[in-house]
């Protein structure tokens, strides 16, 4: 039998006033007295309840960053996503680096195959994240080209195809991006591959396809089927990008720096500064909810601060009217902050328009708000002996309690130890911060603290 961990506890009803917690469209529910860990014991409450797609929204990246954790702990790692902002100054001319890029894509695929299997996950992300305007869930994922053994594949589709989801063509594949067309033998690094795949054609099919070692040249293993997913959220077509330009010729400021403007993001490949002008080559009438699910208020919001969600968009809008300015005064064409980014009061009307939990410090007695008695854990010491005391307190207070560690041995021996205490258990898990929950009568305490 496996040991207990920390996800048994949600089965078990601790949290049945998290779970009774009812939000509907138009009819929030304002949430205040947390602390510690609690948040993410509430946001996993209502997801294993609702058993649908929920989306947590945080007001900072360390807030997303440290939830996210909790929530792997709580409901596991496969139900947990998370999207990252582009870690950009707004109108910054640079790309996103690599491993930002990386991770909002494979953000991008798994919610893609969770829309194809219909698995709920909870997203993580943050304000400046979510204010970002994006294409259709439809037309992103339509860039991704499927290849299996077996299908119809051009050598010449297959370039053109690669060339449009922004892959170098190279004479030989060195690293992640690359591909090459030699004959029938087709290599290409996708981002989210740990190894180049080498596509082996039989005429006009394909008959194998195979990750193989970038060194020895080597195949590792034969795979079923390979995804090549976009290189970049910003990968357009050479028309798509002229088509966008023209639009905008007086602009730009004329023929000439509309072919200077041409060149640069279609023959050198230079997409710094893309993210400031993708309104003119997509149109981005979606967010990140689309993404989670098509019905209208079919996905449940947590907003995990909402004071601090205010202050985030206030930020974000600031910076983001700065840099604009900045950029039409170095003579950049890019697109008004409008056109990229939610304004408060659309997102105010999206999560009007979702069954919305809003976290924070003011809430009130009567429909439409609860009120928690929570506490954090405090320290107590270096080890169970020092925590004794407070453990003891906790139980003569009447209060259900359980411990967290990390790893089940750890669990076996403070299970061992903590029996005469009246601890209910000891659970393999790891939450950045215990908490005491009188309001519901339990304590989830962290062997680290």
């Amino acid at each position: 039998m496996s040991a207990p961990h920390l996800s048994d506890l949600l089965d078990t009803g601790a949290f049945p006033d998290f779970a009774a917690l009812e939000p509907a469209p138009g009819r929030p529910v304002h949430v205040a007295g947390l602390a510690g860990s609690a948040p993410s014991a509430l946001v996993a409450a209502q997801f294993r309840k609702r058993t649908g797609p929920l989306l947590y929204l945080a007001a900072d990246a360390k807030d997303a960053d440290s939830t996210a954790d909790d929530l792997a702990a709580w409901l596991g790692d496969e139900s947990v996503l998370r999207f990252p902002g582009l870690d950009l100054k707004p109108y910054e001319w640079r790309l996103p680096f690599g491993r930002v890029r990386e991770a909002r894509l494979e953000a991008f695929e798994a919610l893609y195959r969770c829309a194809k299997t219909n698995r709920p996950v909870v997203l993580v992300t943050t304000a400046a994240a979510f204010l970002e305007r994006f294409q259709s869930p439809r037309e992103l994922h339509r860039e991704i080209v499927a290849l299996r053994p077996g299908d119809a594949l051009d050598p010449s589709v297959f370039r053109e195809a690669a060339a449009a989801l922004g892959f170098r063509e190279e004479t030989v594949v060195q690293d992640i991006g690359d591909f090459s067309v030699r004959g029938e033998i087709l290599d290409v690094y996708p981002f989210l591959a740990n190894n180049p795949i080498r596509i082996v054609l039989d005429g006009d099919r394909v008959e194998s396809i195979r990750e193989f070692d970038i060194f020895s040249q080597r195949s590792i293993r034969e795979v079923t089927e390979v995804s090549l997913l976009p290189q970049d959220e910003c990968c357009y077509t050479d028309a798509e990008i002229e088509a966008g330009l023209l639009e905008h010729l007086d602009a730009l400021g004329g023929e000439d720096a509309y072919q200077s403007e041409l060149h640069r993001l279609t023959r050198k490949r230079d997409l710094a500064g893309i993210h400031w002008q993708k309104a003119f080559f997509k149109k981005l009438d979606h967010t990140l909810l689309d993404f989670l699910g098509s019905k209208a208020g079919a996905v449940r919001v947590v907003v995990g601060d909402s004071e601090g969600l205010a202050r985030a968009v206030e930020k974000t809008w600031e910076a983001a009217r700065t840099g604009y300015s900045s950029a039409r005064e170095a003579g950049r064409l890019v697109n008004p902050p409008e056109e990229l980014l939610l304004q408060a009061k659309e997102l105010h009307r999206l999560l009007d328009a979702h069954p919305t939990v809003h976290i924070g410090r003011v809430a009130w007695e009567g429909p439409g708000s609860a009120v928690f008695s929570v506490e954090p854990q405090r320290r107590a010491g270096a080890g169970l002996g020092d925590a004794e005391p407070l453990i003891r307190g906790l139980a003569g207070e009447g209060l259900r309690i359980w411990l967290t560690c990390p790893n089940p041995a750890q669990a076996e021996r403070l299970r061992k130890a903590a029996a005469p205490l009246g601890v209910e258990d000891v659970l393999e898990g790891n939450l950045a911060s215990g908490f005491v929950d009188r309001t519901q009568g339990v304590a989830v305490l962290t062997d680290h603290q």
